[in-house]
């Protein structure tokens, strides 16, 4: 596997470092430190990458490069995030998002500790395997379960109104609160 290093001098207020490995299969993305000023010299579209780990301050919106099937984006103060189509596992946690939309073929998707209000998918979420939710603002939360869904966590949406089929689902599953 081939590394690629980008260190700047740690004491310069815009610094960031990043780490581009890379192989016939596998390309990934992990940054360190960023800010939204620096997040255009990370080159996310044209690298064609995998996976995407990026940690910093005060991004308000990233667009994940289509291609990219796992990211972790979590403690950014992001207020929005664009998920592409390719999208298998996304940890959003600890940001301040608003709204979540979530492409179909997502697998696990942990957004907890953000402000969202609503969630949608594009298509039905036909492979969805985990969802936390916990410590949002989700008022009305209504999608059709797929029968692939083994973990559901929705508590501490304090105005949160469940439809009768989630109820249903909760209500079988006692450990997915």
């Amino acid at each position: 596997m081939d590394t690629e290093k980008y260190i700047e001098d740690p004491n310069n207020a815009y610094s960031f470092q990043y780490e581009y490995k890379f192989s016939n299969t596998y390309r990934c993305i992990t940054a360190n430190y960023i800010k939204p000023e620096n997040l255009d010299k990370l080159d996310l579209e044209n690298r064609n990458i995998n996976d995407l780990s990026i940690n910093g301050d005060y991004l308000e919106e990233l667009i994940i490069p289509n291609g990219v099937t796992c990211a972790i984006v979590a403690d950014l103060s992001l207020r929005k995030l664009y998920v592409p189509d390719s999208m298998e596992f996304l940890y959003c946690q600890n940001n301040c998002l608003k709204e979540l939309e979530l492409p179909e073929n997502i697998y696990n998707v942990d957004a907890s500790n953000n402000y969202i209000e609503k969630v949608t998918f594009r298509n039905s979420a036909k492979q969805l395997k985990y969802l936390n939710l916990k410590n949002n603002r989700i008022a009305d939360f209504d999608f059709t379960i797929p029968e692939s869904l083994n973990y559901l966590n929705i508590e501490n949406n304090p105005h949160i109104h469940v439809s009768p089929k989630i109820s249903l689902f909760i209500n079988m599953n006692p450990i997915y609160e």
